[in-house]
């Protein structure tokens, strides 16, 4: 999954109405300069 973040794209979460914030929980770099980013909803 590339987040739209970095373009246009499919919007996978066009439904949601509030945002909830979240915490970085994990991080590894794959092949071909991608990153796995982990995250969980904070509080």
């Amino acid at each position: 999954m590339i987040p739209m973040i970095l373009g246009s794209g499919i919007p996978l979460f066009a439904g949601v109405r509030q945002r909830r914030p979240l915490e970085l929980t994990g991080e590894r770099q794959l092949g071909g300069g991608l990153v796995q980013l982990d995250y969980r909803p904070r509080g």
